[in-house]
Parts: C-alpha cells; structure tokens; sequence
C-alpha cells in the first residue's frame, strides 16, 4: 500500500495495513437511514488521506488530540491479512441500513450505501497498550474503487489533527481504553459509501472497500491543555443531541 512520502516519513512505527468487509445481498435493512440521519465525512484530506478541513468544521466537528511523527504508531488490522500487528482486528456486519444497489438504484454521495459493522480490537502487541486510538488514514488503500465517495459517520469517531512537513491531516478514529495483554475491546463503525460496489458471485456479497488503519499512542496531555481537551469533549458530546438527533450504535 503506497503512503504519500510527506506522510511515509513518520518513519516504520506508522504501519498502515489495510482492512475489509464483505456484505451480504441477503442482509435486510431494518428502516431507512439515510444521508440525512447521520454526519457522513469522506476520505478527501490531502492525497485522499484523512478528511477535508472545510467538511469537518461543516459539522461543528473538534480534534480531541494532535499528534506528530514523534508519538508511537502501531500496526492495526485484520490478522489474516497482516503478520502480527499489535492491534489485531476482527470485524462483523451488524446491520445494512440502505442499500441502493439492491434496490435498483446506482449509490451516490446523496444516496450510498449505509452499513455498520461490529469491530473487536486485541491487543496483540505482547505488551499492555496506554489508552490510544484507532485512526482511519484512507479508504481504498488498493485502488479498488478509484474516485469512489467513500467515507465514515462522523458521528461515531473522534478527529485526530495530524502534522507532519507542514501539512495538516484530519483523521477519523476511535478512542480505545488502556488494553492489558490480550484484552479486547468493541465497537461500532458505519461504513458511507457512494458509488456501485463489485460483486462476488461465488459468495453473493458485495465487496466494500478496504481502510487503511494504524495505531497511534498520544501522550498525556500537559496540564496546561487538560482544561481545554476537556472541553472539547464536551463538545464532541454535545452534537450528538443536536437536531434532536442521538448517536446510533451497531
């Protein structure tokens, strides 16, 4: 999986390994949900890495930690598809919520496919884990989907602000608690995705793209910055009342 070089310089404790889910034409949708109901942020952050600026702040959205190439990076994902990450990554679909596809519809940004899935993170490092995130650096690592809107519900993730040359990232992730050796811990991921996805005969599924993940490590606050960190969760906890909407989980 090819990393642009201004981010590849983060050095080899950035292990970005790439992860998938299949879905099932047979999975019904319990109700509609569509783009309205949730807050979706496609992958369009510098060389498709990360979100945009201007979408984030769109839906009032705060970074809840900044984090450089000095912090710990970790490799995260499938451990079918990577030797030994230190973050293994299990994954299953939970629910399809809308599925223009089969429905005879050709999926949009307006009008894509909404899919949750349950993701179990193990710590797999052989070591106990200080509490970390998991960070969403791309979608469609492989090129499956070139030019594909493909993105997640901004609803369920915390941003990270990424610096590195100069250049600002801001990636999705998931806050994970302190992970003793083996421990695990779950939660859900929405899948937003606005273009027709490829079909698997032999398994009647349909292939939606691959993330690119990593771990990332940031330190304690200093205490100068605590009082802010917490007011900004305050705020990332506050949207989700907004519009007389609540968060929605798997």
């Amino acid at each position: 999986m090819r990393i642009p070089r201004r981010v590849s310089r983060v050095g080899s404790r950035l292990g970005m390994v790439a992860l998938g889910l299949s879905v099932a034409l047979a999975a019904a949708e319990a109700r509609a949900l569509s783009i309205t109901d949730i807050e979706p942020l496609f992958f369009k952050g510098p060389s498709g890495f990360g979100f945009a600026a201007a979408d984030v702040t769109q839906l009032g959205l705060v970074a809840a930690a900044a984090a450089t190439p000095r912090d710990t990076w970790t490799s995260a994902g499938g451990r079918a598809l990577t030797p030994a990450p230190a973050l293994g990554i299990d994954q299953r679909l939970t629910q399809v919520w809308s599925n223009p596809q089969a429905a005879g519809r050709t999926p949009s940004a307006s009008d894509p496919f909404i899919v949750d899935s349950l993701w179990t993170v193990h710590n797999d490092s052989g070591k106990p884990l200080p509490a970390s995130f998991l960070v969403f650096l791309q979608a469609d690592p492989l090129h499956q989907y070139p030019g594909m809107p493909i993105g997640l519900d901004g609803d369920l993730l915390s941003i990270v602000d990424y610096s590195a040359q100069g250049i600002h990232y801001l990636f999705g992730a998931v806050r994970l608690p302190s992970l003793g050796v083996g421990q695990s811990f779950d939660f859900p991921v929405r899948y937003v995705v606005g273009g027709t996805l490829d079909y698997d005969a032999g398994r009647n599924q349909l292939l939606l793209p691959r993330f690119g993940l990593s771990g990332l490590v940031v330190p304690e606050p200093a205490p100068g910055t605590a009082l802010a960190l917490g007011l900004i969760g305050l705020a990332i906890r506050s949207r989700g009342s907004r519009d007389g909407r609540s968060r929605r989980s798997a």
